[in-house]
C-alpha cells in the first residue's frame, strides 16, 4: 500500500525533512511521489532522491551511478555525504549540505541523460506539472501517481505509467467528491514504441485483464484516495477537495501517443487490429484474445492547441479518434 506514516507526513510539513520539502516546492523540475513507506523525488524522469523511513529516522539515498566520471572530487564528496545521510534524525546536521549539493546532483543527471535519454518519463513529469499545478483549475484530470506498481500476495506485479482521476473542471463537477472515474494512462513516445514488446496492444490486454479483478481495482482505488489526500494536503496537487469514492463505471485507459509520425503506417495497422463490439474486444492476430469481455473504456488523448493539459474535449474514444483523424491515419 502506497502511504506515509503520520510521523513521515509531519516531518515533511514541519519537521526535520521540511527544508528538503521546501526546496522541492520551490523547484518546478522536481516531483514528489509517494511509495510504501518512502518517497521518490523525480527529476527529468530519474530518481533524484529516495527518502525512506526507518525506526529511528530516515535514510536519504542518491544513485551515484548517475556520475559518468567517478574520478572527480565531486563524486567522492557526494559519496561521503550520502554515507552521512544513511541515518537522518534530529541529531543529524547534514541536510543543509544535501540541499546545497542538489544542483550538482541534477547536473550529473543532466550529463547522464545526454547519453541515455528518458524522454517518455520527462513527458510524464510535464503532464503532472501541467494538470496538477499549472492548469489545475482548468484541466479535467489530475495525475495521482506515476510509475505505479501493483503487487499482490503472490508477488505478481502490474505496472502503469500513470494513474489519474477524471474530475471535470466546471464548477458543479469540481464540487463533486464521490463517484469519480478512475483513469489509467499509458504514454508512448515515437512510433517505434507503439508495437514493441510493451506496445499499446500489450497494454490493452494487460490493463483489461487487470481491471477484470474487482479486488485489484478496489485496492488501486483505495491507494489513489490515500495518495490524493496526502498530495493535496502537501500542496503537490492543488485541489482542496478529497476523493471520497470512485465510481463503478469502467476505468478509462487513456493512450497518449507522443510524436506520432503521420507518414507512418504503424498506428493505422495497430488500430485496425482492435475490434470492439458492444461489450467485447478482439485483437486480430492474437489468438488468445478474441471476444474477451471489455472492462476498460479505451481512449486516445490529443493535445489542445499544442499543450499538455488533459481536457475531456480532446480525449476520444477509438471510434471517434478514427473518424476525427481519418485523413492523418488512413490516407497514405
Amino acid at each position: 500500500m502506497r502511504e506515509l506514516s503520520r510521523n513521515f507526513f509531519n516531518d515533511l510539513k514541519s519537521g526535520i525533512l521540511l527544508p528538503i520539502f521546501k526546496y522541492v516546492k520551490s523547484d518546478s523540475t522536481i516531483f514528489l511521489e509517494i511509495r510504501d513507506g518512502f518517497i521518490n523525488l523525480y527529476y527529468r524522469g530519474g530518481n533524484l532522491l529516495k527518502i525512506s523511513e526507518k525506526a529511528d529516522g530516515y535514510k536519504i539515498a542518491f544513485d551515484t551511478n548517475y556520475f559518468l566520471d567517478k574520478s572527480t572530487n565531486e563524486y567522492i564528496n557526494i559519496k561521503n555525504l550520502f554515507l552521512n545521510l544513511k541515518n537522518v534524525n534530529n541529531n543529524n546536521n547534514f541536510i543543509p549540505d544535501l540541499i546545497a549539493n542538489i544542483p550538482i546532483l541534477k547536473s550529473e543527471m543532466d550529463k547522464w541523460f545526454t547519453k541515455k535519454t528518458k524522454l517518455e518519463r520527462e513527458i510524464q513529469q510535464i503532464l503532472v506539472k501541467e494538470n496538477n499545478i499549472n492548469l489545475c483549475q482548468k484541466s479535467d484530470y489530475f495525475i495521482i501517481d506515476i510509475e505505479y506498481t501493483y503487487k499482490n500476495d503472490n508477488g505478481i506485479y502490474a505496472r502503469f505509467d500513470a494513474v489519474g482521476v477524471k474530475w471535470e473542471s466546471d464548477g458543479v463537477s469540481r464540487k463533486r467528491t464521490k463517484n469519480l472515474q478512475l483513469s489509467f494512462i499509458e504514454l508512448k513516445f515515437m512510433d517505434s514504441t507503439l508495437k514493441n514488446s510493451s506496445g499499446i496492444l500489450k497494454h490493452i490486454m494487460d490493463i483489461n485483464d487487470f481491471c477484470s479483478d474487482n479486488k485489484k481495482i478496489s485496492c488501486v482505488k483505495n491507494e489513489m484516495k490515500n495518495i490524493f489526500a496526502i498530495k493535496s494536503e502537501l500542496g503537490c496537487i492543488e485541489n482542496q477537495n478529497k476523493i471520497e469514492s470512485f465510481s463503478e463505471e469502467k476505468p478509462e485507459l487513456i493512450l497518449i501517443l507522443a510524436n506520432h509520425d503521420p507518414d507512418s503506417n504503424i498506428l493505422k495497422e495497430l488500430l485496425e487490429q482492435i475490434i470492439i463490439n458492444n461489450d467485447t474486444i478482439s485483437l486480430k492476430n492474437i489468438e488468445n484474445y478474441q471476444n474477451k469481455k471489455l472492462f476498460i473504456d479505451i481512449k486516445i488523448a490529443t493535445s489542445n492547441f499544442f499543450g499538455y493539459g488533459l481536457y475531456k474535449e480532446s480525449i476520444y474514444s477509438l471510434d471517434d479518434f478514427r473518424k476525427k483523424f481519418y485523413s492523418q491515419i488512413y490516407n497514405k
